[in-house]
Protein backbone atom coordinates (compact mmCIF):
# COMPACT_ATOMS: atom_id res chain seq x y z
CA UNK A 1 0.00 0.00 0.00
CA UNK A 2 1.23 3.49 -0.87
CA UNK A 3 0.94 6.51 1.43
CA UNK A 4 1.36 10.11 0.29
CA UNK A 5 2.78 12.41 2.98
CA UNK A 6 3.14 16.17 2.93
CA UNK A 7 4.84 18.56 5.37
CA UNK A 8 4.04 22.28 5.26
CA UNK A 9 5.09 25.23 7.42
CA UNK A 10 2.27 27.72 6.81
CA UNK A 11 3.95 30.83 8.30
CA UNK A 12 1.84 32.15 11.14
CA UNK A 13 -1.37 30.36 10.27
CA UNK A 14 -1.83 32.66 7.25
CA UNK A 15 -1.52 35.75 9.44
CA UNK A 16 1.22 38.36 9.44
CA UNK A 17 4.08 37.55 11.79
CA UNK A 18 3.87 40.64 14.01
CA UNK A 19 1.16 42.56 15.83
CA UNK A 20 -1.36 43.66 14.86
CA UNK A 21 -1.87 40.25 13.28
CA UNK A 22 -3.62 40.51 9.93
CA UNK A 23 -5.28 37.66 8.07
CA UNK A 24 -3.88 37.04 4.57
CA UNK A 25 -6.58 35.14 2.64
CA UNK A 26 -4.56 35.07 -0.60
CA UNK A 27 -1.94 32.95 1.12
CA UNK A 28 -4.48 30.56 2.58
CA UNK A 29 -6.21 30.13 -0.77
CA UNK A 30 -2.89 29.35 -2.45
CA UNK A 31 -1.96 26.78 0.20
CA UNK A 32 -5.34 25.07 -0.11
CA UNK A 33 -4.87 24.84 -3.87
CA UNK A 34 -1.51 23.12 -3.38
CA UNK A 35 -2.97 20.67 -0.87
CA UNK A 36 -5.90 19.98 -3.20
CA UNK A 37 -3.53 19.23 -6.09
CA UNK A 38 -1.25 17.00 -4.03
CA UNK A 39 -4.07 15.32 -2.07
CA UNK A 40 -1.85 13.83 0.66
CA UNK A 41 -3.14 10.98 2.79
CA UNK A 42 -1.31 12.47 5.76
CA UNK A 43 -0.66 16.21 6.01
CA UNK A 44 1.48 17.75 8.75
CA UNK A 45 1.44 21.46 9.44
CA UNK A 46 3.84 23.71 11.35
CA UNK A 47 2.94 27.21 12.58
CA UNK A 48 -0.75 26.36 12.94
CA UNK A 49 -1.10 29.47 15.06
CA UNK A 50 -4.12 30.69 16.99
CA UNK A 51 -5.60 27.19 17.24
CA UNK A 52 -6.87 27.77 20.80
CA UNK A 53 -8.33 30.76 22.69
CA UNK A 54 -5.78 33.55 23.10
CA UNK A 55 -5.46 37.20 24.11
CA UNK A 56 -5.52 38.32 20.47
CA UNK A 57 -9.06 37.05 19.93
CA UNK A 58 -8.06 35.08 16.84
CA UNK A 59 -9.29 31.49 16.62
CA UNK A 60 -8.48 29.25 13.66
CA UNK A 61 -10.52 26.10 12.93
CA UNK A 62 -7.87 24.14 11.02
CA UNK A 63 -9.98 21.00 10.78
CA UNK A 64 -12.56 22.98 8.85
CA UNK A 65 -9.93 24.84 6.82
CA UNK A 66 -8.11 21.70 5.60
CA UNK A 67 -11.15 19.41 5.51
CA UNK A 68 -9.66 16.14 6.73
CA UNK A 69 -11.79 13.62 8.67
CA UNK A 70 -9.12 13.12 11.34
CA UNK A 71 -6.93 15.81 12.85
CA UNK A 72 -5.07 16.84 15.97
CA UNK A 73 -3.40 20.12 16.91
CA UNK A 74 -0.77 20.64 19.59
CA UNK A 75 -1.72 22.40 22.77
CA UNK A 76 1.84 23.64 23.16
CA UNK A 77 1.44 27.32 22.21
CA UNK A 78 -1.35 28.97 20.29
CA UNK A 79 1.06 30.94 18.10
CA UNK A 80 3.38 28.09 17.13
CA UNK A 81 1.17 25.03 17.04
CA UNK A 82 1.57 21.91 14.93
CA UNK A 83 -1.17 19.83 13.37
CA UNK A 84 -1.61 16.45 11.77
CA UNK A 85 -4.45 15.80 9.31
CA UNK A 86 -5.22 12.35 7.98
CA UNK A 87 -7.52 10.19 5.90
CA UNK A 88 -6.72 7.41 8.38
CA UNK A 89 -7.75 7.31 12.05
CA UNK A 90 -4.91 7.55 14.54
CA UNK A 91 -3.94 7.71 18.20
CA UNK A 92 -1.77 10.61 19.32
CA UNK A 93 0.25 11.76 22.32
CA UNK A 94 1.13 15.44 22.66
CA UNK A 95 4.49 16.20 24.23
CA UNK A 96 6.62 19.27 24.82
CA UNK A 97 10.36 19.00 25.41
CA UNK A 98 11.46 22.40 26.61
CA UNK A 99 10.57 24.83 23.81
CA UNK A 100 10.13 21.98 21.33
CA UNK A 101 6.72 20.46 20.52
CA UNK A 102 6.42 16.79 19.61
CA UNK A 103 3.42 14.87 18.31
CA UNK A 104 3.75 11.09 18.53
CA UNK A 105 1.15 9.46 16.30
CA UNK A 106 0.22 5.82 15.76
CA UNK A 107 -1.61 4.63 12.64
CA UNK A 108 -2.91 1.21 11.72
CA UNK A 109 -2.56 1.00 7.96
CA UNK A 110 -2.68 -2.18 5.90
CA UNK A 111 -2.87 -4.17 9.16
CA UNK A 112 0.43 -2.68 10.35
CA UNK A 113 1.07 -0.26 13.19
CA UNK A 114 3.05 2.75 11.95
CA UNK A 115 4.61 5.30 14.28
CA UNK A 116 5.00 8.90 13.08
CA UNK A 117 6.68 11.72 14.99
CA UNK A 118 6.06 15.36 14.01
CA UNK A 119 8.61 17.89 15.27
CA UNK A 120 9.35 21.59 15.01
CA UNK A 121 12.45 22.53 17.05
CA UNK A 122 12.20 26.11 18.21
CA UNK A 123 13.94 28.48 15.75
CA UNK A 124 15.67 30.46 18.51
CA UNK A 125 17.53 27.44 19.86
CA UNK A 126 21.04 26.59 18.74
CA UNK A 127 22.12 23.41 17.00
CA UNK A 128 23.40 21.83 20.23
CA UNK A 129 19.95 22.17 21.81
CA UNK A 130 18.24 20.89 18.66
CA UNK A 131 20.54 17.88 18.66
CA UNK A 132 19.63 17.14 22.27
CA UNK A 133 15.93 17.32 21.39
CA UNK A 134 16.27 15.06 18.34
CA UNK A 135 18.25 12.56 20.40
CA UNK A 136 15.36 12.53 22.87
CA UNK A 137 12.83 11.98 20.05
CA UNK A 138 14.80 9.11 18.49
CA UNK A 139 15.15 7.33 21.83
CA UNK A 140 11.46 6.43 21.62
CA UNK A 141 11.12 5.36 17.99
CA UNK A 142 9.41 2.11 17.04
CA UNK A 143 9.51 0.72 13.51
CA UNK A 144 7.92 1.07 11.01
CA UNK A 145 8.71 4.71 11.67
CA UNK A 146 8.34 8.12 10.01
CA UNK A 147 9.87 11.37 11.30
CA UNK A 148 8.89 14.65 9.69
CA UNK A 149 8.56 18.38 10.26
CA UNK A 150 10.38 21.69 10.04
CA UNK A 151 13.66 20.85 11.77
CA UNK A 152 15.22 24.34 11.61
CA UNK A 153 18.43 22.47 10.78
CA UNK A 154 20.34 21.40 7.69
CA UNK A 155 21.60 18.03 6.49
CA UNK A 156 25.28 17.00 6.33
CA UNK A 157 24.43 15.46 2.94
CA UNK A 158 23.51 18.84 1.40
CA UNK A 159 26.26 21.04 0.01
CA UNK A 160 26.33 24.70 1.04
CA UNK A 161 28.60 27.58 0.12
CA UNK A 162 29.51 29.24 3.43
CA UNK A 163 30.43 32.53 1.75
CA UNK A 164 27.13 32.64 -0.14
CA UNK A 165 25.15 31.88 3.02
CA UNK A 166 26.96 34.62 4.93
CA UNK A 167 26.19 37.11 2.18
CA UNK A 168 22.56 36.03 2.08
CA UNK A 169 21.96 36.17 5.84
CA UNK A 170 23.80 39.49 6.19
CA UNK A 171 20.96 41.15 4.27
CA UNK A 172 18.43 40.56 7.06
CA UNK A 173 20.18 39.30 10.22
CA UNK A 174 22.63 41.42 12.21
CA UNK A 175 23.83 38.25 13.95
CA UNK A 176 24.36 36.48 10.62
CA UNK A 177 27.84 35.07 11.26
CA UNK A 178 26.84 33.21 14.42
CA UNK A 179 23.57 32.02 12.84
CA UNK A 180 25.25 30.58 9.74
CA UNK A 181 28.07 28.92 11.66
CA UNK A 182 25.53 27.33 13.99
CA UNK A 183 23.54 25.90 11.08
CA UNK A 184 26.74 24.49 9.60
CA UNK A 185 27.39 22.36 12.70
CA UNK A 186 24.74 19.98 11.22
CA UNK A 187 24.50 17.87 14.37
CA UNK A 188 20.78 17.18 14.62
CA UNK A 189 20.14 15.89 11.09
CA UNK A 190 23.34 13.85 11.31
CA UNK A 191 21.86 12.28 14.43
CA UNK A 192 18.77 11.30 12.44
CA UNK A 193 20.80 9.75 9.63
CA UNK A 194 23.09 7.94 12.05
CA UNK A 195 20.00 6.28 13.55
CA UNK A 196 19.47 4.48 10.23
CA UNK A 197 16.54 6.54 8.96
CA UNK A 198 16.38 7.41 5.26
CA UNK A 199 16.02 10.96 3.93
CA UNK A 200 13.19 10.65 1.41
CA UNK A 201 14.65 13.47 -0.70
CA UNK A 202 17.79 12.23 -2.38
CA UNK A 203 20.63 14.61 -3.18
CA UNK A 204 19.81 14.72 -6.90
CA UNK A 205 16.45 16.32 -6.11
CA UNK A 206 17.72 18.69 -3.44
CA UNK A 207 16.59 22.30 -3.39
CA UNK A 208 16.06 24.71 -0.53
CA UNK A 209 12.70 24.81 1.28
CA UNK A 210 13.11 28.38 2.51
CA UNK A 211 12.84 31.18 1.40
CA UNK A 212 10.04 31.26 -1.11
CA UNK A 213 9.48 34.35 -3.24
CA UNK A 214 6.95 35.54 -0.66
CA UNK A 215 9.77 36.06 1.81
CA UNK A 216 12.77 36.85 -0.37
CA UNK A 217 13.51 36.54 -4.08
CA UNK A 218 17.22 36.48 -3.30
CA UNK A 219 18.05 32.82 -2.64
CA UNK A 220 21.59 33.17 -1.28
CA UNK A 221 20.23 32.28 2.16
CA UNK A 222 18.40 29.19 0.84
CA UNK A 223 18.29 26.23 3.25
CA UNK A 224 16.56 22.86 3.27
CA UNK A 225 14.89 22.81 6.69
CA UNK A 226 11.84 20.60 6.04
CA UNK A 227 12.30 16.83 5.98
CA UNK A 228 10.48 13.51 5.81
CA UNK A 229 12.54 10.57 7.11
CA UNK A 230 11.51 6.92 7.22
CA UNK A 231 12.80 3.57 8.40
CA UNK A 232 13.86 0.81 6.01
CA UNK A 233 10.39 -0.74 6.36
CA UNK A 234 9.30 1.64 3.59
CA UNK A 235 10.17 1.90 -0.08
CA UNK A 236 10.45 5.49 -1.34
CA UNK A 237 8.35 5.70 -4.51
CA UNK A 238 8.64 9.45 -5.07
CA UNK A 239 9.44 12.64 -3.19
CA UNK A 240 10.12 16.29 -3.78
CA UNK A 241 9.89 19.94 -2.85
CA UNK A 242 6.82 21.61 -4.35
CA UNK A 243 7.79 24.83 -6.12
CA UNK A 244 5.12 26.58 -8.17
CA UNK A 245 3.07 29.78 -8.45
CA UNK A 246 0.99 28.81 -5.40
CA UNK A 247 3.79 27.78 -3.05
CA UNK A 248 5.66 31.00 -3.86
CA UNK A 249 2.67 32.93 -2.45
CA UNK A 250 1.34 30.77 0.38
CA UNK A 251 4.23 30.71 2.87
CA UNK A 252 7.91 31.40 3.47
CA UNK A 253 8.53 27.62 3.24
CA UNK A 254 7.97 25.32 0.29
CA UNK A 255 6.10 22.14 1.23
CA UNK A 256 7.75 18.74 0.84
CA UNK A 257 6.10 15.42 -0.04
CA UNK A 258 6.94 11.74 -0.11
CA UNK A 259 5.13 8.69 -1.45
CA UNK A 260 6.06 5.64 0.60
CA UNK A 261 5.12 2.01 0.13
CA UNK A 262 4.72 -0.17 3.20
Amino acid sequence: MKIRLMQYNIFGGFYTSNEPYTYEPKREKAALEVIKQEDPDILTICEARFNSPNKFGILRDYKKIFGYPYCYLTSYKERSGMGIFSKFPFNVKDYAYGLNPLLRVEFKIDKKLIMLDLVHPHPTLGEDARNKFITHVLSGLKKPYILMGDFNAISPEDKYDRKKLLEGFSRFDSNYKEVVEDFLKRKSIRRVLDSGLKDTLNSQKWKFTVPTDMLNKNKDSGLRLDFIFCSNDFKIIDSGIIVNEFTNVASDHYPVFAILEI
